[in-house]
Parts: C-alpha cells; structure tokens; sequence
C-alpha cells in the first residue's frame, strides 16, 4: 500500500512540475561570474575586510594583559562579532541577489 501511495505521489509531482511549459521561463546565475563582476560584491568584501581589520585592532587592545578565562572570553566575544559582520554581509549580499533576479 505505501508503495502505491509513494507512486501516485511521483507522478502527480511529476505531472505538477515535469509536465507544464512554465519552467521554460528559468534560466540559469552564473554565481562566479557574479562574484567576479558585480561592483555590490566588490564593496560588500571591502567592508568586511575594513571591518574585520578594525575589529581585530580594538580585539588587541582589550586583550592586553589578559591571561586565562579572561582572554578566552575577550576571544569568544570578538568570534561572535566576526560571524554577525559576515552574516550581515551575506545577508546583503543575498537581498542584493535577490532583488535582481
């Protein structure tokens, strides 16, 4: 019985999508073309680059004369804030993406 239920589910998936003239519409992105040519690309990494670098700056600071606990936990939080500037800019990035296609 669930081998019949599982067929009838493949073709009438088959049928929905395999069978209609709308896919035609879709094409393909080229993402390291993208990548190599959009100026939003180019911008997004200099900031993330310029962020990082200010990050890892003011990182060293705090880090002075911490041993132990301390400088893992001075570590941990400037981690954190690295993964939230590279989710920001993915998300940008992505938005951007998005919005063009």
């Amino acid at each position: 019985m669930k081998k019949i239920i599982a067929g009838l589910m493949i073709a009438a998936s088959m049928f929905t999508f395999g069978c209609s003239g709308r896919n035609s519409d879709f094409g393909t992105v080229d993402m390291s073309k993208i990548e190599a040519e959009a100026p939003i690309v180019k911008t997004t990494q200099e900031d993330v680059t310029k962020k990082m670098t200010d990050l890892k700056t003011q990182m060293d600071k705090d880090m002075a004369g911490k041993t132990g606990d301390d400088a893992k936990k001075v570590a941990e939080d400037y981690g954190a804030k690295a993964k939230l500037i590279q989710s920001e800019a993915q998300n940008k990035l992505k938005a951007s993406l998005d919005t063009a296609l």
